[in-house]
């Protein structure tokens, strides 16, 4: 019985020293917990990157895209300084066009400003570009997307990225920034590997692992992208990638695509709405986002798994750049990308048939007599900027009274109008509409407008009766020259 008690005395203890009970064959050695990941979009992007470097440790590696020295760029800065003075190894690489061989020295210049800081920056290699936008801190967490370290990236635009925490993944991901930093001029092989659902896609493996995901999926590819280009040629890689969602929406996938519609960019328009009318024409839904907002995202879902990172789908991101890419399967994750979103990604039954909407703006609110009104914007029907699509439009007064006959005219090949107006010379307030029909349903809209007098019209209409006057008093000056010659010559 005594033996009995200390074995369990010995077994208690063991138990609450080290927790589990060790089994016959079974390995105590311990592992890593499956990787967590959350999404980081748009301006939530500062925050996490500006905890990850507060909390970090031991390191922070980065190989950026493009620095911009801005407010928010420098406050992130100004925490890797802090961050370096507590004894932590900041290692920052940056592609080549972040410096200026023209202008060496110009504190506008990234690779300066963060060595004038006391940083450890380096350019990449010429002749790739270092395409990828990527944090890795602790060799324990990563940062990985489509955000560039700019105000306007970080603060406006549309941007996915991921935090992934885990050790095996940070590895991966290391190991690129390793190679970059050693010689960047080359494709990176590093493999493809996944973890416990978390599958890296770097360089040259992207174009695989896409198209993989593609061809396997049974029930939703959603696109939103920045830029996505079709060459026309057979070995082009995003053309082969149009292909496989043609096909999947054939097959019964619920295909979506919206691509970024740039208001000063036009080579980026004249790319995506190509795409867009080919997608279109094979039956396949796809449109511009907002003019007014920059999507720079390069994101797609597929049933419930995530691709994003920094790879656009045109000739040399896909096939030449040096790009840091994740896919992530994750029904969560993805659901969260998808809510985040939603408003790109509509569901069926908010996408009417003939739902129109005119987006317009206009050259002033007031115009002064006669004078030139413009009008401008774009049509969607269904969710998409509408090439040739016709507007009708015309002027009322404020009775209701048109007092400028309706025209037509029709949208470009990118939806866009544009329209002058003369307007009545008559001072007062008018109304300008524009309407659009489409199968069965009309939408309008319309622009308060004041026209004021000005002294240029009261000179032409002083000028005019002066003139009626000259001319009346000429004849009459002529009839009583003629009337006196008669008299004289009797």
């Amino acid at each position: 019985m005594k033996i009995f008690y200390r074995a369990a005395s010995v077994f208690i203890i063991f138990f609450l020293l080290f927790g589990t009970i060790p089994l016959g064959g079974e390995s105590s050695a311990t592992f890593d917990n499956d990787p967590s990941y959350r999404i980081v979009c748009n301006d939530d992007y500062e925050y996490e990157v500006g905890m990850a470097i507060d909390e970090a440790a031991t390191s922070i590696h980065i190989a950026m895209y493009l620095v911009v020295i801005g407010n928010t760029v420098e406050t992130l800065i100004d925490k890797l300084v802090t961050a370096q003075d507590r004894g932590v190894e900041i290692k920052i690489i940056l592609d080549n066009d972040n410096d200026d061989e023209d202008n060496p020295g110009e504190e506008d210049y990234a690779e300066t400003y963060l060595k004038d800081r006391g940083l450890t920056v380096k350019l990449d290699t010429a002749p790739k570009m270092l395409h990828s936008k990527l944090l890795i801190i602790d060799n324990r967490t990563v940062i990985i997307g489509s955000t560039n370290w700019s105000d306007n990236s970080i603060e406006n635009n549309n941007e996915a990225n991921a935090r992934i925490d885990d050790q095996k993944v940070a590895a991966y991901y290391e190991r690129y920034f390793q190679a970059a930093w050693k010689d960047a001029s080359e494709d990176f092989d590093l493999g493809t590997e996944n973890y416990n659902g978390v599958t890296p896609l770097i360089d040259r493996d992207y174009f695989p692992g896409l198209m993989s995901a593609i061809e396997g999926a049974t029930e939703r590819i959603y696109v939103l992208h920045y830029a996505f280009k079709l060459s026309g040629y057979d070995d082009s890689l995003s053309d082969k990638m149009f292909d496989a969602m043609v096909n999947a929406s054939g097959r019964g996938v619920d295909v979506r695509v919206c691509l970024e519609y740039s208001n000063w960019e036009d080579y980026i328009n004249e790319m995506n709405q190509y795409t867009i009318n080919r997608f279109v024409s094979n039956g396949v839904d796809a449109y511009f986002d907002d003019e007014w907002q920059i999507t720079h995202t390069k994101l797609i879902v597929i049933d419930d798994s995530t691709i994003l990172g920094s790879t656009n789908w045109a000739y040399s991101g896909l096939n030449y750049h040096h790009n840091a890419d994740v896919l992530i399967r994750n029904a969560d994750f993805t659901r969260d990308m998808v809510d985040f979103y939603r408003e790109y990604w509509l569901d069926e039954d908010e996408i009417l048939v003939g739902d129109i909407s005119i987006y317009r703006q206009f050259s002033s609110d007031d115009v002064t007599s006669g004078g030139i009104l413009r009008a401008s914007g774009y049509v969607n029907i269904d969710s998409m900027r509408f090439p040739d699509a016709t507007l009708v439009f015309w002027v009322e007064d404020t009775s209701g009274a048109v007092v400028i006959d309706s025209q037509e005219l029709r949208t470009d090949a990118e939806g866009k109008y544009d329209i002058s107006l003369k307007m009545p010379v008559k001072g007062g307030r008018y109304v300008v509409w524009l309407s659009v029909s489409h199968e069965g349903t009309e939408t309008m809209e319309s622009k308060e407008i004041t026209v004021t007098g000005n002294d240029a019209d009261a000179n032409v209409w002083n000028g005019g009766k002066l003139l009626t006057i000259l001319i009346i008093s000429a004849v009459s000056a002529l009839i009583v020259l003629v009337l006196l010659l008669m008299v004289l010559k009797k």
